[in-house]
């Protein structure tokens, strides 16, 4: 009798079938993505800013020759048209015709230019800088003042009849008056490739410069243990004495790293006035004020040092921060 085939299943191929499946899927959906998706580029963006330090002494010049016509004029018509005529030579067509007429004719008075600074120069850009400066100027003006009065009897006639009458006359003297005065202007030279240059902005004024109100941080001791204070109080002191006639050879028994060179001055050291010490790690930062007598001069002056000192055998100052 013959035997019926019977067919069997290996049950780890139909899992193999469903992974291969898998791969195979996701390979063609990438290739399609590749071919279909935006061709796109990363591009990084770097801007370079290049410094360009404009000599500005030209300007400065032209400034100052510009300032010695503007600010400075006499009391005659005569001069005062020669005065216009040379701000031609400072200013464009537009400002000149605008400036003619910047003077009172009515006012008797006349300037001359004691003191020019130019406090800063700023480009605006290739061809352009604003020149901010100040100005002192000692100005005279002549008026007519009142003196006193009279009482004068004249005669008048009228219809051929004489008759007399009181005419109080008023007596005036010319007067000046000086005054010096400070300004502060801004205005914007122009420069053009060959070198020459032009006022295209009015002297404007502006602000002046005063004192800032900015006040240095208080510097409070670190914790120093009294006998390091003394110690470096007592080094301190010991190199001052030294340090204003001290050789290059003799600092370097107290300096390392060029911290400090030698002055070969005549100054004698009188104290150290003032002192705050920070620790930092085996170093101590030193803020100090020393004061120094000037034979010379007869006078004293005080120098302020930061420094860093350091102790190997002995204390040494290793930097100087300012």
């Amino acid at each position: 009798m013959q035997k019926k085939k019977t067919g069997t299943t290996n049950a780890r191929r139909v899992p193999i079938i469903l992974l291969w499946v898998l791969l195979i899927g996701s390979i063609a959906f990438g290739v399609f993505n590749n071919f279909t998706a935006a061709d796109t580029h990363t591009y990084i963006e770097r801007e370079v800013v290049e410094m360009h330090l404009a000599d500005t002494s030209g300007i400065e010049s032209f400034t100052f020759n510009f300032a010695q016509v503007f600010h400075a004029w006499p009391s005659d018509s005569e001069g005062r048209a020669v005065r216009n005529e040379r701000l031609h030579a400072f200013m464009t067509d537009e400002l000149h015709m605008l400036n003619l007429n910047m003077l009172r004719s009515d006012a008797d008075s006349r300037a001359s230019l004691q003191a020019f600074q130019i406090w800063s120069i700023a480009q605006l850009d290739d061809y352009n800088f604003q020149v901010r400066y100040s100005v002192r100027q000692l100005v005279r003006v002549s008026t007519m003042e009142y003196v006193d009065e009279t009482i004068q009897e004249r005669r008048y006639t009228v219809y051929g009849y004489p008759y007399y009458a009181d005419v109080v006359v008023q007596h005036q003297a010319e007067q000046y008056t000086e005054e010096t005065v400070l300004s502060f202007f801004v205005v914007v030279v122009h420069v053009d490739e060959g070198g020459d240059m032009v006022i295209v902005r009015n002297p404007t004024v502006t602000p002046g410069v005063g004192r800032s109100d900015y006040t240095l941080p208080l510097r409070a001791d670190g914790l120093l243990d009294a006998a390091v204070r003394a110690e470096v109080m007592q080094f301190l002191r010991d190199f001052f004495a030294l340090y204003p006639t001290a050789s290059e050879s003799t600092l370097s028994s107290f300096v390392r790293n060029d911290a400090l060179v030698a002055l070969d001055a005549e100054y004698e050291f009188v104290d150290i006035v003032a002192s705050a010490f920070v620790a930092d790690g085996e170093r101590v930062v030193a803020y100090i004020t020393v004061q120094f007598y000037d034979p010379r001069t007869f006078s004293h002056s005080l120098s302020q040092f930061d420094l860093v000192l350091e102790k190997g055998d002995s204390w040494v100052v290793v930097e100087r921060l300012a």
